[in-house]
Order: C-alpha cells, then structure tokens, then sequence
C-alpha cells in the first residue's frame, strides 16, 4: 500500500520542483482520455485539479515497483460504470464514499484526493465536480491495483 509519507514526499517534491512529473507524457493514452469529452461538463479548476490528483497518483505509484501502469481504456470504463452504478444505485454521496473506502486497499491514495476535495473552502468546485473527480481517481487506482 501507498503510505501517506509516500504521498507527502511526492506533494513535497513538487512544490520544491526537485522531481520531474511525466505523468502527461508516460500515461498520454489516459491523459489524452482526461482530456475528452466525458470531462468536458468541468470547469477549469475542477479539470486542473483532476490532472493534479491522477499526476500525484501516477508518481506514487511509480516510486514503487510492486505496481506496474498500464492503462486499458475498456478495462477503465468497465470499473467506472460498476462505481458510478453503485453511486446511483445509493443515491447518497456519503454513503457512496463509504463503501468505496470500505476495506479498499489503497486508503491512503483515496484519502487523500477526498482531502483535497474537501479543501475547497470558497466552493470553487462543484458537487458533481468533487464526485467526478473523486471517482475517476479511485478507477485509475483500481486499475493500478488490478494489474
């Protein structure tokens, strides 16, 4: 499991700009995915953000070699439709976030891109926004994880 130290130290050479983020150019065929037109409904911070959060996932698990990245766009989708059924299947975003914490194997990851979320104090991103960006994040890690 990625630890939050990991996640720190990722967060901490970034802002010190002291490790390079190739996320867009070593998972182009998923950044190229973020940019299509499933994510066009979000605004520009709300898009910013999605491309921060994946990035740091993608460093993450890069930085240890148990994990390996690859990306399946049909084996995505499929995960994708099986958390956004469970969402409508719940109605309640609160209980969707709980049961996809529920005993799932990278806390720390999903932790910390709910955090973040949370974060938002001026409510600069809206509800949907938080929900597209906290689910599509968790799909890329179980794909990771899958792997």
């Amino acid at each position: 499991m990625i630890a939050e130290a990991d996640i720190d130290q990722i967060l901490a050479a970034l802002e010190a700009e002291t490790l390079e983020n190739t996320f867009a150019t070593e998972e182009s065929e998923y950044w190229n995915y973020l940019n299509s037109e499933s994510f066009r409904g979000l605004s520009e911070e709300e898009h910013q953000l999605l491309f921060f959060v994946n990035s740091v996932i993608y460093l993450a698990v890069q930085a240890h070699p148990q994990y390996t990245l690859p990306y399946d766009i049909e084996a995505l989708q499929e995960i994708e439709e099986e958390s956004w059924a469970l969402r409508e299947e719940l109605g309640n975003w609160e209980k969707t976030k709980d049961e996809l914490f529920k005993d799932y194997g990278q806390e720390d990851l999903l932790a910390f891109v709910e955090d973040l979320l949370a974060e938002d104090e001026e409510d600069s991103l809206s509800d949907i926004g938080k929900e597209v960006i906290f689910i599509t994040s968790k799909c890329y890690m179980d794909l990771i994880e899958e792997a």
